[in-house]
């Protein structure tokens, strides 16, 4: 169901909310997983080449190329024995409030 539509299902019913029942908490969730990739709402979706989640895929594997060769050195001046810079990606989906109290956003 079209989020619009479910938004609009919840704003007719003339009662609290029963278990199982659609909430408006849900549908901003599902909103907002949508914009990444919609996939994360409905895995019969196609994958969209140019959606936020393969744009970090992307990213991330570009900087992993670009420094698989790299050597780092440890606080002792000896190289790491395995080459390649690490990397952390972080998602704080569901965090809104979050970059306020914190002073950043992950």
């Amino acid at each position: 169901m079209v989020l619009a539509a479910r938004i609009a299902e919840i704003e007719k019913r003339d009662r609290p909310p029963e278990p199982g029942d659609d909430i408006l908490l849900s549908v901003i969730t599902d909103e907002t997983n949508a914009a990444i990739d919609l996939r994360l709402v409905d895995a019969d979706n196609d994958n969209e080449a140019d959606n936020k989640l393969n744009a970090l895929i992307s990213n991330a594997f570009n900087i992993w190329k670009a420094t698989a060769g790299n050597a780092y050195l440890r606080h002792d001046g000896k190289p790491f024995e395995m080459p390649g810079a690490a990397q952390m990606i972080f998602s704080d989906l569901g965090t809104i409030s979050v970059e306020k109290s914190r002073g950043f956003s992950a």
